[in-house]
């Protein structure tokens, strides 16, 4: 073998490393993207999630914030079951608006941890709708005349506990609830959004 020869080959062999050496640093560089992407997608999910979970409790203790001003009640008429209908009705809008985004990030978050992330969320879920249950089953009181929590006054100071009632309150279980649903959710996100 020739000097020209033997170089060639050598040139041959440091060509071949070093485009095997480009590709396993390539193959690194794309793992680590990869990594990154994956990260901040769920960074920016459980930001999100959180963002909205914040927000949904916040309509939930404006719809049952026990201050009632004559102002959401159409007319001024705070003693009509439809005057409290409506003020109800109004406070929903905000609420519902709310559950809507909620619902959406929970899916977002579904769709990247799974269906487990669903259990701390429904959490939440299951507070407004037994906000919203108790606000009909109140409103159904007051078009009997109060007919029904005569039967059951232990239903009735539940049901009104769970409609109405300041979300610092230790001693509304609704309050508290709710409380402990949203911090059942800012666990569940703590290792998401700690960005090392």
């Amino acid at each position: 073998m020739g000097a020209v020869e033997m170089t060639s080959a050598v040139a041959d062999v440091v060509t071949a490393a070093a485009t095997l050496g480009a590709v396993i640093v390539a193959g690194f560089g794309l793992q680590a993207w990869k990594k990154e992407l994956k990260g901040r997608a769920e960074f920016d999910t459980a930001r999100m999630l959180a963002k909205d979970a914040y927000a949904l409790r916040e309509a939930l203790s404006g719809y049952r914030s026990p201050l009632w001003s004559s102002g959401e009640f159409p007319g001024g008429d705070m003693k009509s079951v439809e005057g409290l209908a409506a003020m109800f009705q109004n406070r929903w809008r905000p609420l519902s608006e709310a559950l809507a985004k909620f619902d959406s990030s929970v899916l977002e978050a579904e769709a990247l941890w799974g269906s487990t992330s669903r259990q701390q969320t429904d959490r939440l879920r299951r507070c407004v709708i037994k906000v919203f249950v108790a606000t009909e089953a109140l409103l159904d009181d007051k078009r009997a005349d109060g007919e029904h929590f005569k039967a059951d006054p232990q239903f009735g100071q539940r049901i009104r506990s769970e409609v109405a009632g300041s979300l610092d309150s230790d001693t509304n279980a609704m309050s508290s609830e709710i409380r402990a649903s949203v911090k059942a959710i800012e666990d569940m996100l703590k290792p998401h959004l700690s960005r090392n």
